[in-house]
């Protein structure tokens, strides 16, 4: 007998120490933050972060920050008694920061220094996730976190390692002006609502985002243009790093979002841009579309060629049924096919000399089509010499 194996239940936040300590002067509940009660939370956190740093130390690490170095001075006699209150007296202060598979409502760590490395791992935020100002001094880990709410890490510093591997962002989500001084890993994330907006961060050149559609929000015409933005921002900052394939995913995107954002006619090449050659990345779309419109042109032509007096006149539709029954009734077609052939490329030559006949004893319209299948062939074969420029662009 096999039973399916259940995801672990959520610890609640009340049962996470650090969680306790992060709100030792109360929770925040209501819709909108109470600053005043943050800025108690966070002296009692910054001053169990920074306690044993030396004095010039905690004086060099405010300036870094940009924070008042009162913040980061050790607890007094109140805070102690304020802590010790809500751990039954043993608060211990080792181990390692870990959030780990915890239900976290509304939080506010505006502000807050995590002084080791740090575990959101699988972690649920079910409402807003204010991060701003935030300095990780160690590793920070986002794994498998679930933001709900609003996902705010503008002007974060993460001084080492950020993971955010199968992160799911179900609102908006800012890391503006955050500084990512160590590996920054996107992998497989899924922003579902918005583009996160990543304006005037900074990154190292081994940071990794997801490069696959599936992983950013779908585009509609109400939030083109601010996506379209945001998508800018973060292929201008791939550009800087010469991270070539991230530069142009984005700029794919960037593209999309301009299909929906701009007037009807610039949309509608936009959009045929897409379709035949995913706005020239795709090696393989524009040579398929070549083949489907060669076969659907060889067709067209075959009737031009069928013995029933398009174009000689010397057989009948009788004497056409007795040619396709003593087996060469496939020429038609073949010939239908060598035409294709030499109009979707003709450069090779072989048009004049094999089809001249048929082009002028022919009906008109052979003429006009064979026209019109060169110039959508010459611009196929253009989308491809893009794509196969693009792919193995290094610079």
């Amino acid at each position: 007998m096999t039973s399916e194996a259940k995801e672990p239940v959520l610890k609640p936040a009340s049962d996470n120490p650090w969680y306790v300590l992060a709100t030792v002067c109360g929770e925040q509940t209501g819709r909108e933050i109470d600053w005043d009660l943050h800025a108690r939370n966070r002296r009692i956190w910054n001053g169990w972060a920074c306690y044993r740093l030396k004095d010039e130390e905690r004086e060099a690490l405010a300036k870094r920050l940009g924070i008042d170095a009162a913040d980061l001075m050790p607890w007094g006699d109140a805070e102690w008694d304020a802590v010790n209150g809500k751990f039954d007296g043993s608060f211990q202060s080792s181990g390692k920061l870990s959030f780990y598979r915890t239900e976290l409502p509304q939080v506010c760590f505006q502000g807050f220094i995590f002084p080791k490395s740090t575990d959101f791992n699988k972690a649920r935020f079910t409402g807003n996730a204010n991060f701003r100002g935030a300095a990780f001094l160690n590793q920070a880990s986002f794994n498998e976190a679930e933001f709900c709410g609003c996902a705010r890490f503008t002007e974060t510093s993460f001084e080492y390692a950020a993971h955010y591997y199968d992160a799911r962002f179900r609102a908006d989500a800012y890391f503006n002006r955050s500084r990512f001084k160590g590996p920054a890993r996107f992998d497989r994330v899924r922003f579902a609502a918005k583009v996160p907006a990543f304006y005037d961060a900074t990154f190292r050149q081994d940071t990794r985002f997801p490069l696959a559609y599936s992983h950013w929000p779908g585009i509609t015409r109400e939030n083109a243009t601010d996506a379209k933005e945001a998508y800018a921002a973060l292929r201008l900052a791939m550009e800087d790093m010469k991270k070539v394939e991230d530069a142009q995913f984005f700029a794919r995107q960037e593209l999309r979002c301009k299909a929906r954002s701009e007037d009807w006619f610039t949309g509608m090449l936009l959009a045929a841009y897409g379709v035949f050659s995913d706005f020239g990345h795709s090696v393989g779309r524009p040579l398929l579309w070549l083949v489907g419109f060669g076969i659907l042109f060889a067709f067209a032509y075959a009737a031009a060629f069928l013995p029933s007096g398009l174009i000689s006149g010397e057989q009948t539709y009788g004497g056409a049924v007795q040619s396709c029954l003593a087996g060469d009734g496939c020429m038609p077609f073949l010939k239908g096919a060598g035409l294709s052939a030499v109009s979707s490329f003709p450069f090779l030559g072989g048009k004049a000399l094999h089809f001249g006949k048929a082009l002028v004893e022919g009906p008109a319209w052979l003429g006009v089509l064979t026209g019109i299948q060169t110039t959508i062939a010459i611009a196929l074969l253009f989308l491809f010499g893009l794509a196969l420029r693009n792919r193995f662009r290094l610079r």
